[in-house]
């Protein structure tokens, strides 16, 4: 029998269904001991007519190499069978964590996992964050095991959406945390899954890189991740392990090695009786310099490719607005979106937009925020690792870009003097014919993603059109909560976006125009900036929807703690509390008589 472990999945998604086929087959001797929890909020959609959870059958293709999945290599199917243990709504989320009520005998949740769309991240850790408070209160949050609360794509800021909810739900007179909490996020969603039929799901294939933050930076909080977020995504079966991200990371990964070091101890200590002289934590320098990981977090919305994929494509595939597609049988439904969509313009705007306009930008806040030779965030650029160890080779890295841009230089050198006359230019990118032939050819004969259909609707006056679908996560998730993001930045350093970052501002207007959405202004309006002053701009995750100004203002914001605990405010408490001041201010007193 395999040690316990109950795993809360919020969110009714694609990613949710393929999970509980895999973790919920019991025949599996591997799933021994989990217990899987589904929180939705269709949760019928999960039972059946008496009210027991469905099995669900994922069917995954494997690939002959997730590295190379492409279509012309060998591939394999196979099937895998299961349901979760228990589904229950979102007003009783309150059951789901704590186990008190559940009809499984799973106890209270060691693993609370977002698997939703991006935009839906602070509707739902609002929920997570009310209802944590009130278990707190009432006492039922007595562990001394920490509560995981992640997600499986990281994308648009989610720790900064979990800084919000926490903040924003935090009850008056809370002191502190009853059982720790710890925060974890996936720099890309890893299952390329999609149901068409209740009951069944398709997993074309697995991200070969599971790289992830981790808060509060410790080594126990990461051998935890590693433990039991490696049951969850079956690291000991698939061979595919878990990467931690953030200026402890590995060097290869734009760290200084030190909290991978710290790991290792840590696991030993754990695991080896005889290591009776290893401390139990061996806390870096670097996890103490950036306790909340906000690099590592950063380091993943900056660095998600699906912001830069779905837009370009959907840009490049219906022009102006629709396209004709024939509706008789001689080609599917609606075009593939990778196979049908990815053309060389695509491979173009990728580059100019992933490599040329972004990748100055996160090289800049590596500058200004790491400390002195670590790159966090941009060493995580890129899409998959041949393409990173390719970018790199050529001279095509962030911190190449950003030199030749001088961006890094204009941005330094403006914070003390206002009349820097450093310029700035569009930086060259090498050998550029060839890699926006690769992204054309990988992304068209990618396994993975071949069966991908493109977001879309016929047209119900021409049923020889089609047109995108704008109420789908190919917008709702990749302009506010992608692009924005960048942009937005771009603006907080003192960009002129029209000419410094203009695809990348092209492609958002024209998107956002198709969505009836203003996520940045449509015209260059003297006096006005494109994204603080844009109408829908409290829908994105750009800073500036958070009341980020600044660069003062944006490490500020980043020191804040994920889970509501200010600890200024807590220790101010303590010192007005303690034995100076506890008497009516009699210390004060004497020292005036004297």
């Amino acid at each position: 029998m395999r040690s316990r472990q109950t795993t809360v999945i919020l969110g009714g998604s694609n990613g949710t269904k393929t999970l509980i086929s895999i973790l919920g087959d019991k025949s599996d001797p591997v799933n021994d001991g989990h217990v899987i929890r589904v929180v939705s909020r269709s949760p019928q959609s999960f039972l059946d007519a008496k009210s027991t959870p469905l099995n669900w059958t994922c069917n995954e293709q494997k690939a002959f190499s997730n590295l190379a999945p492409f279509e012309f290599l060998p591939k394999n199917w196979s099937a895998h069978v299961g349901r979760p243990d228990s589904v229950f709504g979102y007003n009783e989320l309150g059951a789901a964590l704590s186990g008190v009520g559940a009809p499984d005998e799973g106890g209270a949740a060691d693993v609370c996992l977002l698997c939703c769309p991006v935009h839906a991240h602070l509707k739902i850790l609002r929920e997570v964050a009310r209802t944590l408070y009130e278990l707190n209160v009432k006492g039922m949050l007595n562990s001394e095991k920490p509560l995981l609360i992640g997600t499986l794509y990281a994308a648009g800021g989610f720790d900064w959406m979990c800084k919000t909810a926490f903040c924003v739900e935090r009850p008056v007179g809370f002191k502190r945390w009853s059982r720790p909490l710890a925060l974890f996020g996936l720099r890309s969603f890893p299952y390329l899954c999609k149901s068409v039929e209740a009951g069944k799901i398709t997993l074309y294939g697995r991200f070969p890189q599971l790289q992830t933050a981790v808060c509060p930076s410790t080594p126990s909080t990461r051998y935890s991740v590693r433990t039991l977020l490696g049951r969850v995504l079956q690291c000991a079966q698939t061979k595919i392990h878990i990467e931690f991200v953030g200026i402890s990371s590995a060097k290869s990964n734009g760290g200084d090695g030190s909290g991978q070091i710290a790991d290792a101890a840590f696991s030993h200590f754990l695991s080896a009786e005889k290591a009776r002289g290893l401390p139990p934590s061996c806390v870096s320098i670097a996890d103490l310099a950036d306790p909340h990981c906000t690099l590592g977090f950063l380091g993943c919305t900056l660095n998600s490719t699906n912001q830069l994929l779905h837009p370009t494509i959907i840009s490049d595939l219906f022009k102006t607005g629709s396209i004709s597609w024939p509706d008789d049988g001689s080609r599917t439904p609606l075009p593939r979106f990778y196979a049908d969509g990815a053309t060389l313009e695509v491979g173009r705007l990728i580059t100019e937009i992933g490599a040329v306009e972004c990748y100055p930008v996160i090289h800049t806040l590596d500058a200004l925020l790491a400390p002195y030779g670590m790159q966090p965030i941009s060493y995580c650029h890129g899409g998959e690792p041949v393409g990173r160890f390719f970018l790199n080779a050529a001279g095509n890295s962030p911190q190449d870009l950003a030199r030749r841009s001088r961006i890094t230089d204009y941005v330094t050198i403006k914070q003390y003097s206002l009349n820097a006359d450093t310029k700035i230019c569009r930086p060259k990118f090498n050998l550029r014919p060839l890699f926006e032939f690769m992204l054309y050819f990988g992304l068209s004969r990618n396994a993975r993603l071949g069966s991908v259909l493109s977001p879309a609707y016929r047209d119900p006056n021409d049923p020889t059109k089609i047109k995108p679908n704008a109420q789908t996560r190919f917008f709702l998730d990749d302009i506010p909560h992608g692009l924005c993001i960048v942009l937005g930045i771009a603006e907080l350093l003192g960009l002129d976006l029209v000419e410094h970052m203009p695809e990348t501002l092209k492609v958002v207007r024209k998107l956002q125009s198709w969505m009836g959405k203003q996520y940045v202004l449509p015209d260059n309006i003297p006096n006005l900036r494109v994204v603080a002053d844009a109408k829908d701009l409290r829908e994105t995750s750009a800073p500036q929807a958070f009341g980020v100004h600044s660069i003062d203002d944006f490490r500020a914001f980043l020191r804040i703690s994920p889970f509501g605990v200010d600890n200024q405010v807590f220790m101010e408490n303590k010192v007005r509390c303690s034995p100076l001041f506890s008497q009516d201010g009699s210390i004060l007193k004497s020292a005036v008589e004297e």
